[in-house]
């Protein structure tokens, strides 16, 4: 997918999350690195920027020990998720939205909310908040955090 398409944001943001996920944050041999390919990512996102893809930039950035770098991605993150609004109006503006493309009450604009923007910014912000409190945040596991025997697989 990345030789077909090296400059879709989707595509970036999709094969970096997956070498975060494998623990390959930084560029070897040649092969771009979780940072390099979410940093491409949220460059080449246009008009419609991510918060999900800036989330995604700050967990790997965070792993990484670019620890300001992380912050500023979580920040932009909120920052896009919110848009300046508070949650009753991103809420109303979504169900007005709704109701001229789908007709009426066809999706429930709160729970989509949740489910989307506001879970990116909650979770952007909780890990901004432990950060500023001296705390790791809750960034996604990878191999290198996770243990390779956890307890509820050991044998009793």
């Amino acid at each position: 997918a990345l030789r077909l398409r090296p400059s879709d944001s989707g595509t970036l943001d999709s094969i970096g999350w997956l070498r975060y996920l494998q623990g390959r944050l930084t560029d070897a041999d040649g092969v771009p690195g979780a940072i390099s390919l979410l940093e491409r990512s949220v460059a080449s996102q246009g008009k419609a920027p991510s918060a999900v893809k800036y989330d995604h930039l700050g967990d790997a950035r965070w792993r990484a020990g670019d620890h300001e770098g992380a912050r500023l991605a979580w920040t932009e993150a909120i920052r896009i998720a919110e848009g300046g609004l508070t949650r009753e109006q991103t809420i109303e503006l979504l169900r007005a939205m709704f109701r001229k493309q789908f007709g009426l009450g066809a999706i429930d604009a709160a729970r989509y909310y949740n489910a989307h923007d506001g879970q990116v910014a909650a979770r952007a912000r909780g890990k901004i908040e432990a950060v500023t409190k001296g705390v790791e945040p809750e960034v996604a596991a990878t191999p290198a955090s996770t243990p390779t025997n956890p307890p509820e697989l050991r044998k009793q």
